[in-house]
Formats: C-alpha cells, structure tokens, sequence
C-alpha cells in the first residue's frame, strides 16, 4: 500500500528534523501480524581478522545468503520474509580450543559468568531479532560447514534459536547459512535422524539435492526447501515424507514472535559501525534523539507505519546507505523507498514519494527486470553502481518519462558477483535498491 509522504526540513541550512509521515495509516499492534523473520549475524574476532581489509567482502556475502534465503522461501512458496535485523563484530571475542561447542554455550547463554555474551543478547532485544547466527573461522572436527539448534515442537525454542557457520562457507552453493537457519524453523536433514517432524525432511532427486538435505550427500543443492507441489525440470522436490516447507509454514508464526515489533522506537547516541547493517523496524513511529551516525559502508534501515523522524544530530558518512520507508506489515516489496542519505553532509536525496523502485529476479544470474514508477513527468537517469561506490552501467541517461509505471530488462551475466546499487534519479530526488548478482 503506497502512502502519502510529508518531507519537513528545519532549522538549519542541512538536514535537521526529517520527518517521513503517513498521516493516513492505520496504526498497527505491536505484536500483532508479525510477517517476518529478523535475523542478528555476529561474526568473531578471528572470522573479522580474515576480512580487515575487506569487511565490506563480508558485508557482502552475508547480505547475500539472506537474498538466496528469500529466494528460496519464494520458489519453494514459503510466503514470508527473512530481514538482517542487525550485524555485529564480537572484536572482545576470540575463539578457543573449547571448539565449536563451546561456541554455542558462549554464543547463546546470558547470566552466566564467562560464558555470556552480552553484547548479543542485548542487541537481540533492541532489534527484535528472532534468530542468531555466529560466523567463526575455525574449521569443524567433522568438516562441516555449521549447525544448528534444532527446533522442538512445543518447546520453548526462543532461548536456542542460535546457529554457527564457518566463514569460508559464506556465499557459496553450499547454502550453508540457509540450511541452519532452517533446523531453527524446524526443517530436518533425513528420515531416521530424530528430526522434529518425520515428514519434514529434506529431499534428493534426478542427481540435485534441496537446501536441508544432508551435508555429507555429494549431490549439488538446488535453492529450494522440499516441498512435493514444486517442481524442478518436471519432477517435484520433495514427498509426503520430505516437506520442510510445510515444517517452516508450521512453526513460522512461533519463530517471528520470539521478538515482537514495537509501537514506538528511540535511536538515541547510536553510531552503526563500518560496512555493518541494522534494520529499525516499527509498528508506529521512529525517532532518532542526539546522535545518530551511520559510518562508511554501513546499510541502514529506518521502516514505520506512520512516521520516521530524523532529528539534529543524524548524519550519514560517504558511501553509506540509509533508506527510510513508511512501511505497513505486510506490505508489497519496493512499495516505497522514501530517502536515501548517501552523502557526508546527511542530507536526504529523494526525500518524497515521486518514485518508486524494484528488482527481480533478486538476486539475479542472467535476466533481470527492472520495475520503477514516477508521479511527475520529468528526465529521469538509472545507473547500476557497484560496492565500491564505482558506476558499472548507464541504463538511462536523461530520458524523459510521463508519469507511470515503466519495466526495463537487463543482462547481468557480464557482471561479477557481488552487491550493487541500482540509483533511479529525477533531478534532485533519487532512490535506490540493493541487487545481487550470482554465478
């Protein structure tokens, strides 16, 4: 539902009281109709010294695995969302000799004099995330790639619902990261394997594999949870007995409320590090008080039903993605982009709802559609922009467009995997969306 979008802009010649308002939104419940899932990834000391040059690498390959989950969860039509609610580096936390079970007690448990880390648990709470997700560097006893708390039916699940990867798993076919967050949906591996539901398991057929089918099969995986009403090439992807989409569509309600949305929501003295992510999602209204910073390289999200509010104090670095959207839960995907803040001053490009932009397939490996609306006539340029902040491609340039709705194809098999930004501007207003090209 596209809503109507008040801009004000006050008391200095920047940027200093930015309000995104939808004047005509029905206020929703907090708690109420909770219609995704919001992950928190943490990655250690170790797994953060592989990457110290390039966070943004790691950045990239996290937002990746969360596109292909998506992806997945559409195809195999599971119809719901997955959202990085927030990203963290555990710099104060250093692997062990304890091994990867000594992960899990650190990483999950709270209260528990060294063995608690509170850091997440804490941002768990700020940013409603229902689901956890370490990324460590050392290699498993038995080569895998991670596991998972599995889910128990019935059980109070929100307390384990914690999963590790290793690093060099991330953003591979593999899928690694999709398949444990699928145990803590309650989707199994195999029959026999004492998963929580004995027909909910994973599934291999005609030489491939789905998601959550056993690490130690040698078959390549297809991006698709079992489901026996999907077919690939003509032949289903599960059975009766193999159906992890309908264990996820089983326990999805009791995963997205172990965190609740809030009405209100409060940004106080906040500062979002280099190439991290956070998501603040509201039912209501968002605020930010004092400072709010969001550094180079870092994506930020500010989502509410019916306002966002910007207040002195809020700026945004070179290079650093921050997008504001009055948003309703559910609501269509791209319904609006209001701002996008890329700049070092913190002033808002696009601050009105002229245009409206979208990608898929996303994330793309050849074909790509591009599906972008405007209320105004006017010029409009649409460039393709990579993680570097560099222009890859120039798909329009100056064109003048009557109000409407417009669709442009493109070939992205010529590009490198990796995140880009595709940038639809008119004038001095311009909105963006983040594209993933595979191989």
């Amino acid at each position: 539902m596209n809503k109507n979008i008040l801009l004000t802009v006050c008391a200095s010649i920047l940027l200093c009281c930015t309000m995104f308002d939808s004047p005509f939104a029905a206020a929703q419940q907090a708690g109420d109709d909770e219609c995704e899932w919001r992950i928190l990834v943490a990655y250690s000391r170790e797994a953060g010294q592989i990457w110290n040059f390039d966070h943004e690498d790691l950045r990239d390959r996290i937002v990746t695995e969360i596109n292909n989950l998506n992806v997945a969860y559409d195809q195999s039509l599971i119809v719901t969302n997955a959202v990085i609610a927030v990203t963290i580096h555990l710099d104060d936390y250093s692997e062990t000799s304890g091994g990867w079970d000594d992960h899990f007690e650190r990483f999950r448990l709270q209260n528990e004099p060294g063995l608690h880390m509170e850091q997440v648990h804490t941002l768990r709470d700020d940013y409603q995330a229902d689901m956890c997700v370490l990324i460590v560097n050392e290699a498993h006893p038995d080569n895998r790639c991670g596991e998972a708390i599995q889910y128990v039916d019935g059980g109070n699940n929100e307390p384990n619902a914690f999963a590790i990867v290793r690093r060099d798993c991330l953003g591979t076919t593999r899928f690694t990261m999709m398949h444990e967050i699928g145990h803590l949906q309650g989707a199994g591996n195999s029959p026999g394997d004492g998963w929580t539901y004995t027909w909910g398991n994973g599934h291999v057929f005609n030489g491939n594999r789905t998601i959550m089918s056993p690490w130690f099969d040698p078959q390549p995986r297809v991006a698709r949870f079992s489901n026996p009403d999907v077919l690939v090439a003509g032949t289903p992807t599960g059975t009766a007995n193999a159906n992890n989409a309908r264990a996820i569509r089983r326990t999805g309600e009791d995963v997205a409320s172990y965190r609740t949305t809030p009405n209100a929501l409060v940004r106080n003295n906040i500062l979002i590090p280099e190439f991290r992510m956070a998501d603040n999602f509201a039912a209501n209204t968002i605020e930010t008080l004092n400072q709010y910073g969001a550094l180079r390289g870092s994506i930020v999200h500010f989502r509410a039903g019916q306002r966002i509010t910007l207040n002195p104090g809020f700026h945004a670095r070179t290079n650093s993605f921050v997008h504001a959207r009055i948003f309703s839960c559910p609501d269509p995907p791209g319904s609006l982009v209001s701002a996008v803040i890329d700049n070092e001053s913190g002033a808002v490009a696009g601050g009105v709802e002229l245009m409206t932009l979208d990608a898929y397939p996303n994330p793309v490996e050849e074909n790509c559609t591009i599906v972008y609306r405007v209320l105004e006539a006017g010029p409009l340029s649409l460039r393709l922009v990579n993680s570097l902040g560099m222009e890859v491609a120039r798909l329009l340039e100056g064109r003048m467009h009557e109000a409407g709705e417009y669709r442009l194809t493109i070939d992205a098999s010529s590009l490198t995997e990796g995140a880009y930004l595709c940038v639809l501007q008119s004038g001095g207003d311009s909105i963006s969306r983040l594209l993933t090209v595979l191989k």
